[in-house]
């Protein structure tokens, strides 16, 4: 039978209400001092939402050190935005030498965190095994000894159906209540003659006490995007189930039974690029999804790996059934301090002769086709948090000019022109789509993100956008998000709208609370 979740120790409950007394500040993109935040392994229980993740030191050029090793980290939350550091998770040790993603499940009182490791006992290179360790708190963990649950070089072969190779990684349990059974989805790559590099797969094991493991043959998923289907995780959702797992970056798939097939639907990253890694974690009424902004060096370079948290989004099937993502109203209610001293739209000055009108919480756009119209904030501060209700005409778009900043004048004979130096977060109800890339006065630079949305234009659409220190991260429709790092440090806000009418109603800009920037 299911097992039932049991109360968290009086010591971890009493700590987090504690600190919330206090009244902390919010802490939004955390990073642990001198680390990355690695992939997260998500867990609600007692009232408390866990994050688990992997740490791994950095040095001041951002470099991982040669002594640098990947480890379990804690944090907790009552409430999605204060984040208290708990004690250390799993460690490595003379025996293992990396603690890798997993996942954590409860029973009869028990919790297990199920692990990738190379052990020293397992005499393979690279992650080899899945181990398995037990806590009744949540604090305290005790690595449970003998023999790995999965064992590469002992269980993976046999089967003929995955490479022998480290991406057999990222153990994710959960209970199968049609079988009665545990079962475990784990990232593989397929077996395919002649070889294929990017054979991803999920592999499946089953049990029935959460020690002995079978694994299956025939693959959960064998969609082929990637190298391994990595940090699969298995839910349920809407009418059936979900499962979500990361390539180029995290995606899902859904399905009406735990027996596949697995489908694709309609938009399989309501969430966009570059959020990595992402898992989930459900009180009973929300399923949240936690996952990592990569660092990057510079606009379109290569990500690097780990970052910081992303912010904690709902992940949800909307009136069709699809999935859809949109920001916790804890972050919302937490950004409460006004940015504009008390003059709310009217900051936005409009440019002369643009059909632009303005009140104390509303702001109108007005331009014909083939026009457009601009407001501008140039003493916006660096960070910040805005949201508002825009309604599109047929045909139109916004575009928010974010850090915006006047370039140097160009150099040399002829005319002088200014052009504007920003990031441009587009909405599109045209081409049905929201877009941000790098804006250098002419446009010309390719998107950093794209994310196609059926944008109305008989309702509002809500906008919720947070500016953070080098992290941007912007919900539209409560549909789609997407996240970015970004490289200019400070600069106004502009709105400008094409073709068409633009609305801005109950715009709201608030200072994030104090806090460190990512």
């Amino acid at each position: 039978m299911k097992p039932t979740p049991t109360l968290l120790a009086a010591l971890l409950l009493a700590s987090l209400a504690a600190i919330h007394a206090d009244g902390p500040p919010a802490r939004f993109h955390y990073q642990p001092n001198g680390a990355i935040f690695g992939d997260p392994i998500p867990f609600h229980h007692g009232g408390c939402w866990h994050v688990f993740y992997l740490h791994r030191a950095i040095d001041s050029a951002g470099a991982f050190p040669v002594e640098s090793v990947v480890e379990w980290y804690h944090l907790a939350s009552r409430d999605l935005v204060h984040w208290e550091e708990l004690p250390p998770a799993l460690l490595v040790d003379e025996d293992d030498r990396v603690i890798a993603t997993g996942s954590i499940v409860e029973k009869d009182g028990v919790f297990h965190a199920f692990y990738t490791t190379a052990n020293r006992t397992d005499k393979g290179s690279g992650l080899a095994s899945v181990r398995v360790a037990t806590s009744r708190d949540l604090l305290t963990w005790t690595k449970q000894p003998g023999e790995p649950l999965l064992l590469l070089k002992r269980d993976v072969p046999a089967l003929g159906t995955y490479e022998s190779n480290p991406h057999f990684r990222d153990p994710h349990v959960f209970w199968n209540p049609q079988a009665e059974e545990w079962w475990l989805a784990i990232a593989a790559q397929q077996k395919l003659d002649p070889a294929y590099s990017y054979a991803g797969a999920v592999a499946l094991a089953t049990s029935k006490d959460l020690r002995k493991w079978t694994l299956r043959r025939e693959p959960m998923l064998a969609s082929r995007e990637g190298p391994a289907s990595e940090c699969p995780d298995v839910f349920p959702f809407g009418k059936g189930w979900a499962l979500v797992y990361y390539t180029d970056t995290t995606r899902i798939r859904l399905a009406e039974t735990l027996n596949g097939p697995w489908r694709r639907p309609a938009n399989d990253a309501p969430w966009g690029l570059h959020l990595h890694a992402a898992k989930t974690m459900s009180d009973g009424n929300r399923r949240i999804l936690i996952g990592f902004i990569p660092r990057v060096s510079a606009d379109f370079a290569e990500p690097e790996y780990g970052g910081v948290m992303a912010l904690p989004r709902e992940l949800y099937a909307d009136e069709n059934g699809q999935p859809a993502v949109r920001l916790v109203p804890e972050v919302m209610a937490a950004c409460r301090y006004d940015a504009t001293a008390g003059q709310g739209a009217r900051v936005f000055v409009p440019a002369k002769p643009d059909p632009v009108s303005v009140t104390d919480s509303a702001l109108t756009l007005g331009p014909k086709a083939g026009q457009s119209a601009l407001a501008t904030w140039t003493t916006a501060p660096a960070d910040y948090f805005l949201t508002t209700d825009l309604t599109l005409s047929d045909g139109a778009s916004l575009t928010l000019l974010l850090r915006r900043n006047q370039k140097a004048k160009q150099p040399g004979s002829g005319p002088r022109v200014s052009l504007d130096d920003s990031y441009a977060l587009t909405i599109d109800a045209r081409n049905q789509v929201v877009t941000l890339r790098r804006h250098d006065g002419w446009n010309r630079m390719p998107y950093l993100r794209s994310q196609t949305v059926a944008l109305p234009t008989d309702r509002p659409v809500k906008l919720h956008l947070m500016l953070h220190g080098n992290v941007l991260e912007a919900f539209v429709d409560d549909r789609i998000s997407l996240s970015a790092r970004v490289q200019l440090p400070t600069g106004g806000l502009a709105l400008l709208a094409r073709d068409g009418t633009v609305q801005l109603h109950k715009l709201r800009i608030a200072l994030l609370p104090e806090g460190k920037r990512p």
